[in-house]
């Protein structure tokens, strides 16, 4: 989850395995409509067509979208609004396994619907509780996935 892509930067073969690499994030948690990219998905069951969520959002190098099936997506850059595909979530076949990442996750308030904060640093709740329980919906969703007990 989220910080997933921000490891192991000198093994080309998870980065590989993971499908992208973090590179870089802005200084501050924007609002961003995060995009339903496969409503039919079981993975992303629930999410609509879009939630808005406030979140330190990744942006990503090494990432081949030819090499993934993206899940969630924003249409903006979080920090420039830069328009284009900036992926949020996505699966992958590697080997004889499922990978399933998301970026979402870093802020309490996405996490948890009684949170109290966002996090440490900005320490104000943004995210109200239904957006943390379609991300936890999403996370449990995408780890059963993973682990083929669905399709």
């Amino acid at each position: 989850l989220h910080s997933a892509t921000d490891t192991l930067h000198t093994s080309p073969e998870y980065i590989k395995m993971i499908g992208g690499e973090f590179a870089g994030h802005g200084a501050f948690h924007p609002s961003v409509l995060v995009n339903n990219m496969d409503p039919a998905s079981p993975i992303t069951a629930g999410w609509g067509a879009s939630i808005a969520i406030d979140e330190e959002f990744y942006l990503f190098k090494n990432y081949d979208p030819s090499q993934v099936h993206l899940l969630l997506a924003m249409s903006e850059q979080p920090y420039t609004k830069e328009a284009g595909v900036f992926p949020v979530s996505w699966t992958r076949n590697y080997g004889k396994g499922r990978v399933f990442y998301t970026s979402l996750g870093h802020r309490d308030d996405v996490l948890m619907p009684d949170a109290t904060i966002g996090d440490a640093e900005f320490k104000v709740r943004y995210n109200q509780a239904p957006v943390a329980l379609a991300v936890q919906k999403h996370i449990l969703n995408g780890i059963r996935w993973a682990l083929g007990l669905t399709k």
